[in-house]
């Protein structure tokens, strides 16, 4: 890449965790100041632009019910924020919401941020450097138009499947004992496009001695969250 336009620093962010350039860095505690204080060590005398990736348990994702017809993108985010009260029994009127635009009549993919946490991290980067991207961790993997992708960062599991390029699942569960029969109960339950085959199943971060049912793979360990 030319030197007038560097390559942005990727830093992956878990809850008291930073990685960059392979090293882990940890704060003062496994929650968000901590994870702001690792973003402070593992980026100090470092300048340019900065990419984050952030862990899923720094989000919140929702599969709205289909949207109805004539909305306005401002009509469509109330809407959303309708449904995420609704379904959570929070207050979002602080957040950041992210969708995928969608026809009429068929779910919205919601993926939603505290606005307050996107102002500290950019506080916390000061004039040296500047936020160029944040992603939530299951963005940045390709999802084939029908299949599932299951991420486990410990008892915490974020699910994103769909059928025929339509969302059927996009979701995340806990699971203190058996995810994998945690995981096949739930999907069946939350499933958007009943009756039709799952297609691949790709399980991030689970160890690899896990069994999993026909048609389910491990992700290479490279692919997982700092630990």
């Amino acid at each position: 890449m030319s030197r007038l336009w560097p390559e942005a620093l990727a830093v992956t962010l878990a809850p008291g965790l930073a990685r960059l350039a392979g090293a882990t860095v940890r704060g003062t505690c496994a929650d968000w100041p901590g994870t702001l204080d690792a973003l402070n060590l593992a980026l100090q005398d470092r300048r340019g632009r900065v990419a984050l990736v952030l862990s899923n348990r720094f989000f919140r994702l929702h599969l709205s019910p289909p949207q109805p017809a004539g909305l306005r993108s401002r009509e469509i985010e109330g809407f959303l924020r309708h449904s995420l009260e609704a379904t959570f029994e929070e207050d979002y009127s602080a957040w950041k919401l992210r969708w995928q635009p969608r026809p009429p009549g068929e779910p919205l993919a919601v993926c939603a941020f505290p606005s307050r946490q996107v102002t500290e991290i950019k506080e916390r980067l000061g004039p040296r450097l500047r936020l160029a991207r944040l992603a939530p961790w299951f963005a940045t993997q390709r999802l084939a138009p029908s299949a599932c992708l299951v991420q486990a960062e410990g008892e915490h599991l974020t699910v994103v499947a769909q059928h025929k390029g339509r969302w059927r699942l996009f979701t995340q569960l806990r699971s203190a004992a058996d995810p994998v029969a945690t995981l096949r109960q739930r999907m069946d339950l939350l499933d958007a496009c009943p009756g039709q085959p799952w297609g691949p199943v790709h399980l991030h971060g689970l160890a690899p001695s896990v069994a999993l049912p026909a048609g389910w793979s491990h992700a290479a360990a490279a692919s997982s969250m700092p630990a």
